[in-house]
This record gives structure tokens, sequence and C-alpha cells, in this order.
């Protein structure tokens, strides 16, 4: 693996030197090293009439994720490590950041070595994109990007608290996205990342509840961006709502078992529908009734599950709120299983909810209050 550097000029007066990383499959011979010294070529230096390439910034992000991909499957391909010199302003940086403001103080003057930062792990595309925002230069900036792009922008805006230089921007995006954000499972991480950073808590609310509602594990972050006690959060809320759903069809079990009668106006009635219930629940292998970890699917479908069970009374009587039996016993009223189940379900479903951003405001991504 060749290593080549190459030069990006986000101002040309700058004082500070950002090193950051990249890896492209290229032939190493057609691959010009950068030279150290002489100016920067012209197409790197920002100019106010620069053309709105800003999504060619996206581009090269996508294609050099391609790239990659098809290089696992190459073992002939060649990978050219690019060391990358971002020229900046450190006016700029101390201003937009307040993480880079303390990395930049009593940096001495004029020593180019010294005046390098090195940032190996820093998305190269992301920060270049943070750095058009930061050093005025708009037409180079994106209007729209994709959740990948905007997840990586978004991780930079974390780390080094660019969120109020970005806000315009990234709400402008945020918005061209909320759809795809609101329904995509497979960036909901991300998605839940994204909305946490930048503070808008009714996506968060909805994203969070989605999480607990529609997946079978709570949420799985394999990126490690979203912070552990937001997973740990909607995990403990998965498992309450799964203890009460299983501790409502365990106590339905043994009320139903019971010597109290439920139904008053067939014999066959009560065992017939605890029939039906224990049935059902072995179709769907619940019963005997597990314990909520044992669940592995979601919310949602189990819900879907126990509602699809066959629960209707033997007995002509279907509720036990507006209809007095006849005959047999008229100073008792009809308990039927399928209505007491379908209540206590739906009672379960409208308590659920999202987090609540303002309970994780004064929160760093570790858990730990920042006003402390």
């Amino acid at each position: 693996m060749s290593l080549i550097r190459e030069k990006v000029v986000f101002d040309p007066s700058g004082d500070v030197f950002l090193l950051l990383e990249r890896t492209d499959i290229t032939p190493t011979d057609d691959v010009t090293p950068h030279q150290p010294t002489g100016d920067a070529p012209a197409h790197d230096v920002p100019a106010d009439d620069a053309p709105t390439d800003g999504i060619s910034i996206d581009q090269s992000v996508i294609e050099i994720s391609k790239q990659l991909n098809d290089a696992d499957g190459d073992p002939s391909a060649k990978l050219a490590r690019r060391e990358v010199e971002l020229q900046v302003s450190s006016k700029h940086l101390s201003l937009a950041s307040k993480v880079l403001c303390h990395c930049l103080e009593g940096l001495p003057i004029g020593d180019k070595d010294v005046r390098t930062i090195p940032l190996p792990h820093d998305d190269l595309g992301a920060m270049q994109i943070l750095l058009n925002i930061i050093h005025g230069l708009t037409r180079r900036v994106p209007r729209r990007v994709d959740v990948s792009v905007l997840s990586r922008v978004v991780v930079l805006i974390d780390k080094y608290e660019f969120h109020e230089t970005a806000e315009v921007l990234t709400d402008i995006w945020l918005e061209s996205l909320q759809p795809t954000i609101l329904q995509d499972h497979q960036t909901l991480a991300a998605n839940i990342f994204i909305c946490w950073v930048l503070k808008k808590p009714s996506e968060y609310n909805i994203l969070t509840k989605k999480a607990i509602w529609e997946t079978s594990c709570g949420l799985e972050d394999e990126d490690g961006c979203v912070p552990y006690w937001i997973i740990s959060e909607i995990q403990s809320r998965r498992q309450a709502i799964l203890s009460e759903v299983l501790d409502t069809l365990s106590k339905l079990l043994d009320r139903f078992c019971s010597s109290q009668r439920q139904c008053y106006q067939d014999d066959n009635c009560d065992p017939l529908a605890l029939g039906k219930l224990i049935r059902g629940l072995r179709t769907f292998e619940l019963y005997p009734i597990r314990e909520p970890s044992e669940i592995k699917t979601s919310i949602q479908d189990l819900f879907s599950a126990i509602r699809s069970i066959d629960l209707s009374p033997f007995c002509a009587v279907f509720s036990k709120k507006d209809k007095r039996t006849r005959g047999r016993d008229e100073d008792h009223v009809c308990v039927h299983m399928d209505k007491d189940l379908t209540a206590s379900l739906l009672g379960i479903e409208e308590r659920i909810s999202g987090l609540e951003l303002r309970d994780d405001a004064h929160k760093d991504q570790f858990g730990t209050n920042v006003d402390d």
C-alpha cells in the first residue's frame, strides 16, 4: 500500500493544516505524489466564483466506498492510501468549534509541522463538507445528501460541536430526508443518532418509538454511533412492555383456570375459551408463558399474533358491559376472554411512546450530565 499526499486549500492564507486519510483503488504508477513545496493546484484554491460543485463531494465519497467494496473480491486490486492535507483558517475553526479552539491554543505561529493536526479517524468527505460551511464556501456545499453522508457529517458535528455553525444546512438536509428517515428500518440507528445530535425532538420520539415497537431486539447499531444509554433505555422499555403483555396473558389464564366462573350463560363457554387461548399461544410458542428476554420478535408482531387467536365466546353474549344474561343467572355480568384481552392489549399499546429528547438534552454521548 503506497502513501500519497494531496492538498486541499480552504483558505490560501490558512495557518493550520488538518491531515486526514482516504484509501483509493488505483494503480500506483498513475498517481503523482504531492510535492511539499510550491503553490497548491489552482483547482484546490477556493474562489468567490467557484461553481456549485458540492454534489461532487458526495459522489466522491460514494465512489470511494464502491471502489473499496470491489477490492474485497479482487485480490489483484492495488490500494493507495492517500494523506490529504487540508489548509484551513485557525480563526474560522476557533469560532466554529470550542473543541478545536482548545486544540489550537498555544500552537506556535509559523511552524507548519507543529500546526499540522492529524485526524486519521475522521471521514474526509464529511470534513470537507463542514470545512466548506465553516469557511463560507457555500457554493461547494451540497443542498441534498443521503442518510449515509448525513450520518458521517453528524458524527463530526457531535465530535467537534459544530451544531450552530452547520444548523442551517443540516435543517435543509433533514427536511429533504424526513420521509425517508421516518420510514427506513435499515438506517434506523443512524436516523436516531442524527435526530439526537441535531436536537429534533419530534423525529427523535417517533424513531425511538419505532425502535421499541417495530424491531425484534430494540436497536442494532453496527456503526456504534448511538450512545449506549439510549440503546439501553429503548431495550428497557421494550422489556417492560413485553413483561406487561406476558403478565396479562398469565393472569388471564389463571382467571379462567380458577373455580370462579366468568360466563354464566353457558357452562362450556369458559373451558372452550381457555382451550382456544392455550392452543393459540402454543401456535406462536408463547405457552407455557415465557420470559420477556426469550421473545425474539417485535412487539408489533407479538400483538398481531395474539390478536389473531380466535377467542370468540361459545355463548351468544359478546359484551360484558352492554348485555346482561337472561335465564340462568340474571345477577351476574358475563366476562368474555376476547373482549377482555382486546381491551388489555389496546391499553398497553396506547401507552407505548418513544424517548423524549428533553430527558437527554444535558447528556453527552457517554450519558454524563454536561452541567455537572
